[in-house]
C-alpha cells in the first residue's frame, strides 16, 4: 500500500514536470514573421543549363555566412555564357528527377525574371530571378565552414 502511495507520487511529480516543461519550451519557441515587400516579375526568357563535369547545378552552403550560393551556365542562342553564380535570394531552383511529369518540359532550364519590389511609395529595388528546373543527379552540393 505505500509503495502504490510512492509510485502514485512519483508518477504525478513525473507528469506535472513534464507539462511544464512542455509549457516552457512551447514559450520559448520564437515566433519569426518577416513582411516581404510587395512584388511584380516579368518573364525575361529561358536557356538550357549546360553541364560541366558531370554537373548542371552546384549548391554550396557556407555556414558562416549563412547564405547558399547557387552556381550554373547556360547556353543560350548557341553561345555558353561564363559561370552565373546567385544567392538564395534570386535563385529558386527545383529538384526534380526524369520520372516527374509535372517538370518534364522545364528541367534542363533556367527561366529568368524581372522582380520589381515595391519598397514604399516612392522606392522600387529590381533585382533579377533565376528559376532553376535540375534533375538531382546533375546537382552537386557542397559545404564549406569558411
Amino acid at each position: 500500500m505505500e509503495n502504490r502511495k510512492i509510485f502514485r507520487k512519483r508518477l504525478i511529480f513525473l507528469i506535472i514536470s513534464m507539462l511544464s516543461l512542455n509549457l516552457i519550451l512551447m514559450g520559448c519557441e520564437e515566433s519569426v514573421t518577416i513582411d516581404f515587400p510587395s512584388y511584380t516579375e516579368e518573364y525575361k526568357g529561358e536557356a538550357n543549363l549546360v553541364e560541366v563535369e558531370g554537373y548542371m547545378f552546384s549548391e554550396l552552403y557556407n555556414s558562416s555566412k549563412g547564405k547558399t550560393y547557387y552556381r550554373f551556365k547556360i547556353n543560350q542562342e548557341n553561345k555558353d555564357s561564363v559561370d552565373i553564380e546567385v544567392t538564395d535570394l534570386d535563385c529558386f531552383p527545383t529538384y526534380a528527377d526524369n520520372t516527374d511529369v509535372d517538370y518534364k518540359d522545364k528541367l534542363g532550364k533556367v527561366y529568368f525574371y524581372e522582380r520589381t519590389y515595391n519598397v514604399s511609395d516612392s522606392e522600387t529595388i529590381t533585382r533579377n530571378i533565376y528559376k532553376v528546373y535540375v534533375t538531382n543527379d546533375k546537382v552537386m552540393e557542397v559545404s564549406t565552414d569558411n
